[in-house]
């Protein structure tokens, strides 16, 4: 048997980052930093492929899929710095931005030995103008 489906989501983040200065030994090059505040709201829309294949002994499940991220709100953070001891003015800093949008693309499969023992693996795709990823997975479980 084999099914597709479609989804999406929406993933909203805020995050606040308090200001602080820096202590140490040596407190002139310390850094004095202001309130940083980052807002995420990313939005998905994907398609997934599963089939299982059964056989007389073991059976072999296999999935795939797609899907399209969009960041709507802050690209990367930003925020104000400046040294404790240096003239009084503030530096604007601004984090890498990886890109607004990413496509994911995957593949997988379980292969199911037994009711106790099954061995799985998957690779993973993640890219966009900037950038790509490229990462994997395999083991095996066993189940008592």
């Amino acid at each position: 048997m084999s099914t597709v489906h479609t989804y999406g989501g929406l993933q909203y983040t805020h995050i606040k980052m308090d200001a602080f200065t820096e202590t140490g030994s040596y407190s002139p090059i310390a850094l004095i930093t202001t309130d940083t505040e980052y807002d995420s709201l990313q939005g998905v829309l994907g398609v997934r492929w599963m089939k299982s294949i059964i056989g007389p002994q073991t059976s072999f499940d296999l999935s795939a899929y797609a899907n399209w991220t969009h960041e709507f709100l802050d690209e990367s953070v930003e925020g104000d710095l400046r040294m404790a001891a240096g003239p009084n003015k503030n530096f604007h800093i601004i984090g890498n931005g990886a890109g607004r949008d990413w496509v994911y693309a995957g593949l997988g499969g379980d292969w199911l030995l037994s009711s106790s023992f099954d061995l799985f693996g998957g690779a993973d795709v993640q890219t966009n103008a900037h950038t790509t990823y490229v990462y994997g997975n395999g083991g095996f479980r066993i189940k008592w």
